[in-house]
């Protein structure tokens, strides 16, 4: 008889555990953050038409913006593409001066990739400043969120505060 008793509270409580599991999934499934107040994600695209189509549909661009984005884009992409390649040759040239008997000045090499990378940057910034031109007021405040979203992922994160680590044991 002891062992019907202990069968039957073994029961109710796998039942009772059950309703708790299903109780606290659904209370985290419902209450999750409203995603829509976030930026949407940067489109995983294939082509560059996807993200026409994406900057369009959110931005409400008109033909003769989204005739503008192409245009800038495709600029955009040649002056990317030729410094790209430009950059690439000068770290060739530096990784393979490690195999040769060459003697080229690193120094000169690695300031010319740090030029062509700073130029880079400029002119991705004046390809977005030019975007930003193309567009309406309420346009550019929702490009602004889209760039947001772009970058908020690559934000380096800080430390957390407190007091740092105590130095490692110096052994002699």
């Amino acid at each position: 008889m002891d062992l019907i008793k202990r069968n039957k509270t073994l029961t109710v409580l796998v039942i009772i555990l059950i309703i708790m599991n299903a109780s606290v999934l659904s209370i985290i499934w419902l209450n999750s953050p409203n995603e829509t107040l976030l930026p949407p994600p940067p489109p995983k695209h294939r082509s560059p038409g996807d993200m026409v189509k994406f900057l369009k549909k959110e931005l409400r661009l008109s033909d003769e913006q989204v005739s503008a984005f192409v245009q800038l884009r495709q600029k955009h992409f040649m002056e990317v593409n030729k410094i790209g390649q430009e950059m690439h040759g000068l770290k060739k040239q530096l990784m393979e001066n490690i195999f040769t008997s060459n003697e080229i000045n690193a120094d000169s090499l690695s300031s010319e990739i740090g030029q062509l990378q700073s130029k880079l940057e400029l002119i991705t910034y004046k390809h977005f400043n030019e975007l930003k031109k193309v567009c309406g007021e309420e346009q550019a405040i929702k490009l602004r969120k889209l760039l947001g979203g772009f970058f908020r992922n690559r934000e380096v994160k800080k430390p957390p505060l407190g007091d740092p680590p105590p130095p490692p044991p110096v052994i002699e």
